[in-house]
């Protein structure tokens, strides 16, 4: 991510940098629509059906809980779970903004935007 004056940017597949403009409301935006979230797969190991289950996770809280013993893939990523084995039908609603959300204590915390030097932005 490279920083420019108090607004984040994203590097996206085709090489074109797009600002990050999501800003989540707790319990009621979907990380789905977040370009920190990632999807991997979280199959249950007991149950052949639900082999193709979900996790979301956010590439911007690391995980503290990690069980790389576990049985459960979403407990073995290095960042912080959404959803944890969810129906692929089912992601969107079951990954609604949680309270612990980085982005949503930045927006809530920071009341100026500042560039990197920490002089507060012009006409921000």
């Amino acid at each position: 991510m490279v920083a420019t004056c108090g607004y984040d940017y994203i590097g996206t597949s085709d090489g074109i940098d797009k600002p990050d403009n999501f800003n989540p409301t707790a319990g009621e935006s979907s990380c789905l629509d977040c370009p920190k979230h990632q999807v991997i797969p979280d199959p249950d190991p007991d149950d052949w059906f639900c082999d193709d289950d979900k996790a979301v996770v956010c590439k911007l809280a690391l995980n503290d809980e990690r069980d790389t013993s576990s049985k459960w893939a979403s407990d073995h990523s290095v960042y912080r779970s959404i959803a944890r084995s969810a129906r692929p039908h089912h992601l969107k609603k079951e990954s609604n903004t949680p309270d612990w959300c980085p982005k949503l204590q930045r927006v809530s915390t920071s009341a100026t935007k500042t560039c990197m030097n920490g002089e507060p932005v012009k006409g921000g």
